[in-house]
């Protein structure tokens, strides 16, 4: 009910309080979020650049093979 109201209040305020009623909205489920502490940033940071030199390097792998076959096919 009280969901429906403030859009409904929302509609009728104009173009002003429509601008206004998205910030307190975005606000406020900003103020529900869980952030992570600073350790948890730090560990996912870590593994994001692990698996990307990882995926790197597997790709380096793969395209060094395909050029060696390619030029064994085409000497």
């Amino acid at each position: 009910m009280a969901a429906e109201r403030k859009a409904l209040a929302r509609s009728k305020a104009g173009i002003f309080g429509k601008i206004v009623g998205f910030f307190m909205e975005s606000w406020q489920e900003l103020q529900k979020v869980s952030w992570p502490s600073s350790k948890d940033v730090k560990n996912f940071t870590l593994v994001v650049i692990a698996v990307v030199v990882f995926v790197g390097v597997c790709l380096f792998l793969f395209d060094s093979f395909l050029a060696m076959f390619t030029r064994s096919l085409f000497d």
